[in-house]
């Protein structure tokens, strides 16, 4: 599943949704959901990871990764993806 972080701006919301269409993926617009939240809607739905497009001065920067375990515990990935890479491909 793919997210952006609060209250992102809306180059950063389209660049997450072509990113989920691109990966065959969902796209979840967080809102005010908290991180538990959305952990709790794509465990649910059986996804293993929800991948979070962060931003700079409004524009996509960074990809990260949350795991998703079977019992409903979760873990940040310590692996950051930069959007420049994703974007030039």
């Amino acid at each position: 599943m793919y997210t952006t972080s609060r209250y992102a701006s809306k180059e950063t919301i389209r660049f997450a949704q072509l990113m989920a269409e691109r990966k065959k993926e969902r796209f979840l617009n967080r809102n005010k959901k908290t991180i538990n939240e959305m952990v709790e809607i794509a465990r649910t739905s059986g996804d293993e990871h929800i991948y979070i497009i962060r931003e700079r001065k409004g524009i996509p920067s960074t990809i990260s990764e949350i795991l998703i375990n079977s019992n409903g515990g979760w873990r940040w990935d310590k692996t950051k993806i930069s959007c420049e890479k994703s974007r030039s491909k």
